[in-house]
């Protein structure tokens, strides 16, 4: 996980996973990759810890988390494949998943992101080399993103 253009890095799971990402970067669902699994886990705090949620009774490869367009939602949809006992792939599964339901704060304030009751800020990437300009590769951009 990178919270400055990706000058700096932590890791978040090792392994091989299949992530989405929800509710303007809040809520982080992630899944083994090519890994029969009950559960899919979710993060809350960028990725310093993670929670069980169960999705299925019978072990299941998930294939892909999807989340709409914008990743401001907290649904998301988790698609793959049952397995048989011998290992062998058998039919689709999909599970729709709301954390809304679980009562997590929604981000509130992106019409003024920098005020204290807004959980969003503006960002300038750069890093660091160029002083108060904050040109990076030549220009300088300015985005709103979740504290």
């Amino acid at each position: 996980m990178s919270r400055d253009g990706g000058i700096n890095w932590k890791v978040a799971k090792r392994g091989d996973w299949i992530y989405e990402i929800g509710d303007h970067g809040a809520l982080i669902v992630i899944a083994r990759r090519n890994d029969p699994t009950n559960d899919i886990l979710f993060s809350l705090d960028e990725g310093l810890t993670f929670n069980r949620f169960k999705i299925s009774e019978v072990p299941i490869i998930v294939e892909n988390i999807i989340i709409e367009p914008k990743s401001a939602s907290q649904h998301f949809l988790v698609f793959g494949s049952h397995m048989k006992k011998s290992g062998v792939e058998t039919k689709a599964f999909f599970s729709f998943v709301d954390f809304s339901s679980m009562n997590l704060n929604q981000c509130q304030g992106i019409e003024e992101p920098g005020m204290p009751e807004s959980d969003f800020e503006y960002w300038t990437p750069n890093d660091g080399r160029h002083g108060a300009s904050k040109c990076f590769l030549g220009q300088k951009v300015t985005y709103v993103r979740r504290k």
